[in-house]
């Protein structure tokens, strides 16, 4: 189930289903029309293989997202504590 959400959030996977869906203001995709899309799975024939790395990108995502919302985080702690210290320092006022 990871993996598959972080397949259909890929441009690719958006583009393809884009281009089978139908409608105006609702749009449907025809459930033939979908099973023609290629989604790109390693090792087909070898299920558990593939299951192992599909599991493997869906951690290390996971994990990317961890890490780059900790960062941004981080980022706007130092941001405040620069201006913090920015605004003490040309207030010349004791602190």
């Amino acid at each position: 189930p990871e993996f598959s959400k972080f397949l259909f959030r890929t441009s690719h996977m958006r583009s393809e289903i884009s281009k089978t869906a139908s409608g105006v203001t609702r749009f449907n995709i025809s459930k033939e029309r979908f099973k023609k899309i290629l989604v790109p799975i390693p090792y087909p024939d070898n299920l558990g293989k593939s299951f192992n790395i599909q599991s493997d990108i869906a951690r290390i995502l996971d994990n990317f997202t961890e890490l780059s919302t900790a960062l941004s985080t981080e980022l706007v702690n130092r941001k405040k504590q620069y201006e913090y210290y920015r605004d003490l320092l040309f207030s010349f006022q004791k602190p």
